[in-house]
């Protein structure tokens, strides 16, 4: 009995060791990580004047109804625990041509497709840019060039 416990630990720290090496992917690591620290930017980035109305939401919080001018921001953040499924998303009004958009704002595979780590590798930042054309979502408002248009806007029927 107590070889089985010897083999059982030694079996568990060769794959603790072998987890924690940093030659995996993003994706390997955040499975072994108990929480990450994560931080969502919304921005009113319109070469026009109007603003968006905002509604930012998971199953759990509503985070309210937010007015951005342009280039005012909305931003949250939270833990993501290790297998949580973790979603927000929000509901965009831009009242001033009746366009609105709907779409996930963070979701994991969001996270580590696009966002950025910033302090550590612990911690995400995804920074969302509403244009004139749709959604782009990026890791770093210094490398702009660095985000992909992932959604757009809709014309409100």
């Amino acid at each position: 009995m107590k070889t089985l416990g010897h083999n059982s630990l030694m079996i568990l720290i060769i794959i603790l060791v072998v987890f924690s090496s940093s030659s995996f992917s993003p994706r390997c690591e955040a499975l072994f990580q108990w929480s990450t620290g994560v931080e969502v930017h919304v921005m009113n980035a319109l070469l026009s004047s109007s603003p968006i109305l905002v509604r930012c939401q998971s199953k759990n919080d509503d985070l309210g109804y937010h007015t951005l001018a342009v280039y005012d921001e909305f931003r949250w953040n939270f833990k993501s625990h290790v297998f949580s499924r973790t979603l927000f998303f929000c509901h965009f009004y831009l009242d001033a041509e009746q366009k609105e958009s709907v779409f996930d704002t963070y979701t994991e595979d969001l996270a580590l497709d696009h966002c950025g780590n910033y302090p550590d590798k612990n911690h995400y930042r995804c920074y969302w840019l509403a244009r004139e054309d749709g959604f782009y979502l990026g890791p770093d408002l210094n490398h702009t060039s660095a985000f992909v248009k992932l959604n757009e806007w809709q014309k409100r029927v």
